[in-house]
């Protein structure tokens, strides 16, 4: 015997004497009742026992009520029938009164049993209907997938999210086999099912299933066996939660907080009122402070008082109005050093609306910013003396002319040219010529004024901006002094002794023009007078000198008829890879082939036809010619990868440019990938963010760019890092001196450097000798092009050209 039968019998012995026990008591004190105030009543001896046995059945049931009328009848035949009674045991009537007792108790008793077991019925079916129906509503509205099955799995009963999510788009799932519904269910949820079939209940917190239409999904199951009353296993019961999304965002979180931990940039979160609740290692390893000093402080601990009040509260006005803010900032080190940071920082708001959090993340620019200021040096200061270049100083007279006409004041330039500087170079060499340059540039800072700006325009050719002048008599009295200056001969390095004068120019502004290239041409045109003059004297620019004005207009008229005519044509100048020194392209340049004046070089009319707006008919006349050319080539089966041409700043100034270059060449036919666009650094920086807007149209078109003439500009690596560049190509005038010139081989040096860094390719221009090309093979320069490998030629010399410039001859 089983440890439940053997429970259940003892209940049942239990239940079984107390229900006795019930008619003995009710009984006997039935009994006690009648004796004491029924005992001459013996016609009706047995009406009051009637009432016990019927509570004895009441609340002892069957065996209750027969125990109660048995008792009843033994002790009334006992008690009061022999004694009392003349129709006692002898008297058939009282026999039959007996027997009739006993019979009525028993009905009585029956009877009771049987209301109480319709009335126990009713009640388990009742209870019964509802638990089946509290069951079916659980199951139903269960929030997993839950379904019962039979031994041979086929669905007894299934929830609606089970229907929803695993019921394969059947409605009617009761009655179909659990398999057949799903015949790809994976081999560990079987080995569950039947696990369960056994009796064992088995689970899984992360069951991948890849199922029929290829999707993943992660579950969370449980499957257990259910039991008939007879304690056999009838099926089992499936609970299923689908928990992909969890396991999404689980991974989620642990790839965030990965990054959050490894990334090298400084993160930093905090709550909506700006304490920090979180750092990460770079925010400390950047900062120097620990997560400890850092958590539950503001991050106005690390402010450098480099910004006023004024840049933190636009900073949030950004903030709440944008959702974020990025910029440079500068902050302070535990150890009390500022530097600078790029930052971004983002609003998190919660469903509402409400802020949050605030995320900021950062990286420590100060290398950046060091080699951006050392590229800005170079892109401002003659490397040589460490004067001011050109660019600075067309700044420094713009603004000299803004605060000329703003107080009405004049102010000057001298343009000085050395005299005879070229005997020099030619007989000490280019490293004495060098060396007396820095002299000439020292003798001349120690003449002026430090609100005077002496710049070295290249070559031997100096400037030097005076501003605030009363009279013009000021401006030739430093020039007067700076002739003076010279007179002294100079101690070179090797002992020898220069003897060198200088000729200059004057112009004064406003009264010579009122803008600084107006002004700087007069003052050239006036130094070309005083050479003419007997040189080591000084000129001011004069109306007689009007004659260069005029052959400029008469210039602008035979460039308009130039145009109409078709005298302009492109010549071609082969692009050498530096690896396997092949050619790989070509750049196109343009000519002017003017009757009467032979082949005009385009130094002396792209500046007049930029001034006068005819480049943007030029152009787009050699966009068009060089694509059709190229396309004609590629026809031919010229493997040549590329074609270059320039694009001038008025052209990329044009709103519709990419859709213009877009035209050629569909025009023209030549796939966008064979084109490259080269863009000077000056038409990029004076066209300020909008130049970013641009490239982008023309980068999606499919076309390289490039930016030419680099390092005669900004030189920023803010737009190198921005700019959807390919190529930078180096100008020609750091290449033309080396290896003579060491300052020229260290820009050099850098650009290519950086443009690696920055996965850009690198070109030189106008390489013209064997070591120059050693040089530049050693850097690891992209490509080259220039007169050592061929000048540019007319399209139909071009085929054995490409050819012949593997040998690396001048052509």
């Amino acid at each position: 015997m089983t440890e439940r039968m053997a429970k259940a019998w003892d209940n049942s012995v239990c239940d079984g004497l107390y229900r006795i026990g019930v008619g003995i008591v009710i009984t006997l004190t039935a009994f006690g009742l009648q004796a004491a105030f029924w005992a001459d009543l013996s016609p009706y001896v047995w009406l009051p026992l009637y009432p016990a046995i019927f509570f004895s059945s009441r609340f002892g049931g069957f065996l209750g009520g027969m125990t109660s009328t048995t008792l009843a009848t033994l002790l009334g035949w006992y008690f009061f029938v022999p004694v009392r009674f003349s129709f006692a045991l002898a008297s058939p009537s009282g026999l039959v009164s007996i027997l009739l007792f006993f019979i009525m108790g028993v009905l009585l008793s029956l009877t009771h049993e049987q209301l109480r077991r319709a009335n126990r019925r009713t009640a388990d079916e009742k209870t019964s209907r509802q638990t089946h129906e509290r069951t079916h509503l659980f199951i139903e509205q269960a929030p997993h997938c839950i379904a019962l099955l039979d031994r041979d799995l086929r669905y007894l009963a299934v929830s609606r999210r089970w229907r929803l999510e695993l019921g394969r788009g059947c409605d009617d799932l009761v009655g179909r086999r659990h398999y057949d519904v799903h015949p790809d269910i994976p081999e560990d949820w079987k080995r569950g099912h039947r696990a369960a079939l056994a009796g064992e209940s088995l689970s899984k917190d992360e069951a991948r299933w890849v199922q029929a239409d290829g999707t993943e999904h992660v579950y969370r199951w449980v499957s257990c066996p259910w039991t008939e009353q007879n304690g056999t296993v009838g099926g089992i019961i499936l609970s299923v939660e689908d928990i992909t999304a969890d396991d999404r965002a689980e991974k989620e979180a642990r790839l965030t907080a990965t990054m959050f931990d490894h990334s090298i940039e400084g993160i930093t979160i905090t709550d909506a009122e700006g304490t920090i609740l979180a750092v990460n290692p770079a925010f400390t390893a950047i900062t120097g402070y620990s997560a400890e000093e850092l958590i539950g402080k503001n991050p106005r601990l690390l402010k450098s008082d480099r910004h006023d009040t004024a840049f933190y509260t636009q900073m949030f006005k950004t903030i709440l109005s944008e959702g974020y803010w990025r910029g440079e900032i500068w902050n302070r080190r535990k150890s009390g050093a500022i530097y600078p940071e790029w930052m971004t920082i983002s609003v998190v708001r919660d469903a509402k609306g409400d802020v949050v959090n605030y995320i900021g993340t950062f990286i420590d620019i100060s290398r950046a910013k060091e080699s951006e200021e050392q590229l800005f040096h170079l892109a401002h200061h003659d490397p040589l003396t460490g004067l001011p270049n050109r660019l600075l100083l067309l700044s420094r007279v713009h603004h000299a002319m803004a605060c000329a006409d703003r107080d009405g004041g004049k102010g000057a330039l001298l343009f000085l040219d050395l005299d005879h500087f070229k005997n020099v170079n030619d007989s000490l060499g280019h490293a004495a010529g060098d060396e007396l340059l820095q002299a000439v540039a020292q003798r001349y800072s120690n003449r002026l004024r430090e609100a005077d700006t002496l710049c070295r325009m290249g070559g031997d050719e100096f400037i030097v901006l005076l501003e605030n002048l009363r009279e013009a008599d000021r401006a030739a009295d430093v020039a007067r002094s700076l002739i003076e200056e010279l007179k002294v001969p100079f101690r070179l390095s090797s002992g020898r002794d220069v003897f060198i004068g200088t000729s200059v120019g004057i112009s004064i502004f406003p009264d010579d023009g009122k803008d600084a290239g107006k002004v700087l041409s007069c003052a050239d045109a006036a130094m070309y007078q005083a050479k003419k003059g007997g040189r080591n004297t000084y000129r001011f620019y004069t109306e007689s000198l009007t004659e260069v004005a005029n052959q400029r207009v008469a210039m602008e008229v035979a460039l308009r008829q130039g145009l109409e005519r078709g005298e302009f044509l492109l010549h071609y100048q082969p692009l050498i890879d530096m690896s396997s020194m092949r050619p790989v392209g070509v750049e196109a340049l343009l000519r002017w082939q003017r009757p009467g004046a032979g082949l005009v070089p385009p130094g002396q009319f792209i500046p007049l036809a930029e001034e006068t707006g005819l480049i943007l008919p030029l152009g787009e006349f050699v966009l068009g010619a060089a694509c059709s050319q190229m396309k004609r080539w590629l026809e031919a089966g010229a493997d040549i990868e590329t074609v270059a041409v320039n694009l001038s700043a008025h052209q990329f100034h044009q709103a519709d440019i990419a859709q213009r270059v877009a035209a050629i060449l569909e025009e023209t036919g030549l796939p966008p990938g064979y084109l490259e666009l080269e863009i000077t650094e000056s038409a990029l920086m004076d066209f300020g963010e909008e130049a970013e807007t641009r490239l982008r149209a023309l980068k999606d078109l499919g076309l390289r760019l490039a930016i030419d003439d680099f390092g005669t500009g900004y030189s920023s690596l803010a737009y190198l890092k921005r700019f959807p560049i390919d190529k930078i190509k180096v100008d020609q005038s750091f290449v033309r001196d080396i290896p003579h010139d060491t300052a020229d081989m260290e820009i050099v040096a850098t650009v290519v450097a950086m443009a690696k860094n920055l996965n850009l390719q690198v070109l030189a221009e106008g390489v013209e000798t064997e070591a120059q090309l050693a040089y530049l093979r050693h850097l690891k320069c992209d490509a080259a092009q220039g007169y050592l490998f061929s000048r540019p030629v007319p399209p139909l010399e071009f085929p054995p050209l490409w050819n012949a410039v593997l040998g690396f001859g001048v052509v």
